[in-house]
């Protein structure tokens, strides 16, 4: 998985509201389309972007009262998602915070670092307002 289809993933509003709602429990396609209003090709589009990229995994259910569903989770390479208070974080700092993630630790490190740099800058700025 590159750098470049993750951010592509989640820079996408739908995929990432999408992602947020299999946060929360597993859903079958039409209830996806029903909570985000939208057309069944343009959800079986991005769920399949989604399940190629290995975020999302996918079975079939026979349903009780009629055919067959097909369910849509998180995987369990993206579970750890459910730790996080997406209500903290915005649409933007989520994307990057995620394509961190996804990057390896090393990433995150330097993100960290970069972080840390621009605190520090911000810091110095305060503080000279301040005098």
């Amino acid at each position: 998985m590159s750098e470049e289809n993750v951010m592509e993933a989640f820079n996408n509003r739908t995929r990432r509201k999408i992602i947020e709602m299999l946060l929360q429990h597993s859903m079958y396609q039409t209830q996806i389309v029903r909570e985000l209003g939208i057309r069944e090709q343009a959800v079986v589009r991005h769920l399949r972007v989604l399940e190629e990229l290995g975020m999302v995994t996918s079975w079939t259910e026979q349903s009780p009262n009629g055919p067959a569903r097909r369910y849509y989770s998180i995987s369990d390479n993206f579970a750890f998602l459910r730790e996080l208070n997406q209500e903290e974080l915005e649409d933007d700092l989520f994307s990057i915070f995620l394509r961190d993630c996804l990057t390896g630790p090393d990433a995150l490190k330097r993100e960290l670092e970069r972080l840390k740099k621009l605190e520090r800058h911000i810091n110095r700025l305060l503080e000279a307002l301040n005098r």
